[in-house]
């Protein structure tokens, strides 16, 4: 299955749109305007929250994102190490991702437990956090709730 995640060019708090090929809403992600962690929910079409988003509130020296489930479950923790800042990293429940491939280049693979699960790839478009994900319909939740941490993370670093 294949989406495409897209920040809103003009958006209150950073949210974005993830749309299948037909253009039919997936999820929406709504960002929040004050936000300490730049908190993002991710919720089904029907508005049903499905993963809360955030960064760590203080990183003073390694930024982490951390991702939780609709009760409040940590399900992962999203970053980079200290320097090898070209991989990121997700430690969750079912194994650990990691991002080969610079996030920002043109497209990456990410892996769990260094089999590949998916296809990122950044999209030429007006808006440039915009990017297309390939994977199994049955990882696609967590994977673009992934993409959206991963995003987050980036964001924050270069700040």
């Amino acid at each position: 299955m294949k989406v495409f995640i897209k920040n809103k060019l003009i958006s209150w708090g950073g949210g974005s749109d993830v749309t299948d090929i037909n253009g039919a809403t997936v999820y929406k992600v709504k960002g929040r305007v004050f936000s300490i962690g730049r908190k993002k929910v991710m919720c089904d079409p029907e508005g049903n929250t499905l993963y809360v988003i955030r960064n760590r509130w203080f990183n003073p020296i390694r930024h982490k994102t951390y991702i939780k489930d609709a009760e409040g479950n940590r399900v992962a923790t999203v970053y980079s190490k200290a320097f090898d800042l070209a991989t990121l990293y997700a430690d969750t429940t079912t194994g650990q991702y990691t991002v080969q491939g610079k996030f920002f280049s043109r497209s990456s693979t990410i892996a769990r437990d260094n089999v590949p699960v998916a296809i990122l790839e950044r999209q030429l478009t007006v808006v440039l956090d915009a990017f297309s994900l390939e994977a199994a319909p049955e990882d696609i939740p967590f994977m673009t709730a992934l993409v959206i941490a991963l995003d987050n993370l980036c964001d924050n670093r270069s700040k």
